[in-house]
């Protein structure tokens, strides 16, 4: 959660907002955000401004930046800049949500280099957010600023999702931080930029190497390489369907890669303590979203194996996208703290031709809703590590899937409320059905 601030500059004040929402919680839209006529440049760690560094792939930094926005095509108007807090792409999530403040001045009058104004007033003196002159570059300091430590693109340099919005008609007045929206779906570019001054996490590997001669020497070089958290099992729950904003994804997994549009919270997935084994990470829990517009082929011959066994399977089409989670039964909770578990591109399962059929089995599972011996009855979905939006380029080849058995228990289940967060933002659900049990597995 970044901090509210206030800059004293030659005798007034630049405010610095935060928010908790990002461009598209702001518009209730998903806008394509494609458009080139304002980018940001670059993202300029100031002098000083690493508060708290990368230590690990997946941490968390806080830093003072400096953003270099840039007006190509003409003047636009009432920016508006968004960077995603949570690792996302600044469309839905946490983001820090900025503007170019009054005092404003007109073309020869304000100081674009300062990072802190006064900026270019190319409205009306009621208009109070600030606009940028056609080739001129604009400096914005942004104080406090937290990131995830992610290099999406492997060049070295940490990334951040943003979304840089603007007005083309000067007759729409804006008069504070929260209009600072893109004037039509169109007005607004969605980007990584890198963060140019923040020191990468450290990345390394183990290596063993031997030598012998006459005597044998062995030199070992250990280094660590911090990834996703290991992994429970995980007891599902249907969510009561409710509306939901839309967001389009690119998500790629081992299989595919393809681009899906959020449709409703469908699976809240629990960690699970089975047959009496314990529990790595109460906290992450999984939500699934029902997906839509999806190309898919299937794939066949599938060898899975889990703690019950190893299957042969084909998966047949897309099922949900399974997103890390923070739940609370009484209030909204806090984001989670990286490094998270993994996505989960999901995926409808059924036995390869000739393969054995499925046994069923009964093991007692025990979550943070109850404790219930389950039967369970057949493989029903696999659900692969999955990079969403260029977050993970590494996701594809982590070794552990997810394979979610059809489960009946002895008792029905009770409607409960829960309070979720993840970057999709925050929300309210009602679980109303037990579902699928998830079992860590291997595929092959």
């Amino acid at each position: 959660m970044r901090i509210t601030l206030a800059v004293a500059v030659v005798g007034w004040l630049v405010g610095t907002a935060a928010a908790q929402t990002c461009e598209g919680d702001l518009t209730g839209r998903n806008d394509n955000c494609t458009a080139n006529d304002v980018t940001i440049a670059t993202l300029q760690v100031r002098p000083g401004g690493v508060i708290d560094p990368c230590s690990f792939v997946g941490d968390t930094a806080v830093v003072n930046v400096q953003a270099t926005l840039v007006a190509g095509a003409a003047e636009r108007y009432d920016i508006g800049i968004f960077i995603a807090e949570d690792g996302g792409d600044a469309r839905f999530g946490t983001c820090a949500h900025e503007w170019l403040p009054p005092p404003l001045f007109g073309s020869g009058l304000y100081n674009p280099t300062s990072g802190v104004g006064p900026y270019y007033q190319g409205e009306t003196a009621a208009d109070t957010c600030g606009d940028l002159q056609q080739g001129i570059n604009t400096l914005r300091n942004i104080d406090n600023l937290t990131l995830v430590c992610i290099d999406t693109d492997n060049d070295g340099i940490v990334d951040v999702g943003s979304i840089l919005s603007w007005d083309n008609n000067t007759a729409n007045l804006c008069t504070s931080i929260a209009q600072t929206v893109p004037g039509t779906t169109a007005k607004c570019r969605a980007a990584r930029v890198p963060v140019v001054g923040l020191p990468p996490p450290p990345t390394t590997t183990t290596t063993t190497s031997s030598t012998t001669t006459t005597t044998t020497t062995t030199t070992t070089t250990t280094t660590t390489t911090t990834t996703t958290l290991p992994f429970d099992a995980y007891q599902c729950y249907e969510i009561k369907p409710a509306a939901t904003g839309a967001a389009t994804l690119t998500v790629q997994d081992r299989f595919t890669t393809m681009t899906e549009t959020i449709r409703f919270p469908h699976r809240l997935c629990a960690p699970a303590d089975e047959d009496g084994t314990g529990l790595l990470d109460p906290v992450q829990h999984l939500v699934g979203y029902v997906m839509g517009g999806q190309v898919f082929k299937g794939v066949t011959g599938l060898t899975v194996t889990t703690q019950l066994g190893t299957l042969q399977l084909d998966i047949t089409r897309p099922s949900i996208l399974m997103v890390p989670t923070a739940k609370s039964l009484t209030a909204v909770p806090p984001p989670l703290v990286p490094p998270t578990i993994d996505h989960f591109q999901c995926y409808k399962v059924k036995p390869s031709g000739g393969a054995a059929k499925f046994v069923r089995q009964a093991m007692t599972i025990t979550d943070q809703f109850e404790t219930q011996t389950v039967t369970l009855k057949k493989p029903y979905i696999l659900c692969a590590p999955a990079n969403k939006n260029g977050e993970d380029p590494t996701a594809p080849s982590h070794p552990t899937s997810l394979l979610c058995y059809r489960a009946k228990g002895t008792t029905s289940f009770t409607t409960l409320l829960a309070y979720i967060r993840n970057q999709f933002g925050q929300d309210d659900v009602t679980l109303i059905h037990r579902r699928e049990l998830c079992l860590p597995a291997s595929v092959q």
